[in-house]
C-alpha cells in the first residue's frame, strides 16, 4: 500500500512541476470552436488555417459597409461516393469593396500550397477585373486591404497572385 501511495504522490508532483513549467513561460490564450488553448507567444509559430480564417472573419466584421462571404467546400455522400456541391478551387473568402470583387485564399502561416484548381479560379477572378491574394494571417489581410505591398508574388497562367 505504501508503494502505491508513493507512486501517486510522485505522479502528482510531476504534474505540478509540469504545470508550473508551462505557466512560467509567456503564453497567450486563444479560443477556437468554443475551447480555450494556451499557446506560446511566438510570432514565428505556425498557425493553422482554421485560426487564420477566424481572425480574418473578425477583421472583416469590423469594416463598416463591407460585404463578405465564406465559401466552404461541401458535398454529400451518395452511394458510397462524395458528390461535391461546390466547385473545387473557389477562394475561401470573397468580398466586394467599391464595386470590385476580391477573392482571398487562406493558407496556414507557414507552408500551405496553392493547388492548381485554386490558382486557376483566382486567376479567372483576376482576369475578370477582380483582385486576388493568398493570405497567411489577419495581419496579411489588413495589409492587403490597406494597399501595402505583398510579401511575395506567385506567377500563374492568368498573371501574378499576391501573397500577404
Amino acid at each position: 500500500m505504501a508503494g502505491l501511495r508513493d507512486k501517486l504522490i510522485s505522479e502528482a508532483m510531476e504534474r505540478k512541476e509540469y504545470l508550473e513549467h508551462i505557466t512560467s513561460k509567456k503564453v497567450s490564450s486563444k479560443t477556437f470552436q468554443g475551447k480555450s488553448y494556451k499557446v506560446p507567444d511566438d510570432p514565428t509559430r505556425d498557425v493553422d488555417e482554421a485560426i487564420v480564417l477566424k481572425e480574418c472573419k473578425q477583421l472583416l466584421d469590423k469594416i463598416p459597409g463591407l460585404w463578405w462571404a465564406r465559401i466552404e467546400a461541401q458535398g454529400k455522400l451518395m452511394g458510397g461516393r462524395m458528390i461535391r456541391s461546390t466547385m473545387k478551387g473557389l477562394p475561401d473568402l470573397i468580398f466586394c469593396i467599391a464595386g470590385r470583387l476580391h477573392g482571398v485564399e487562406l493558407k496556414r502561416s507557414r507552408g500551405g500550397v496553392l493547388e492548381p484548381e485554386q490558382a486557376w479560379k483566382l486567376g479567372g477572378i483576376q482576369a475578370s477585373g477582380g483582385r486576388v491574394a493568398v493570405v497567411r494571417s489577419a495581419d496579411g489581410l489588413s495589409r492587403m486591404l490597406s494597399g501595402s505591398p505583398a510579401s511575395a508574388v506567385l506567377t500563374t497562367v492568368h498573371g501574378p497572385i499576391e501573397v500577404f
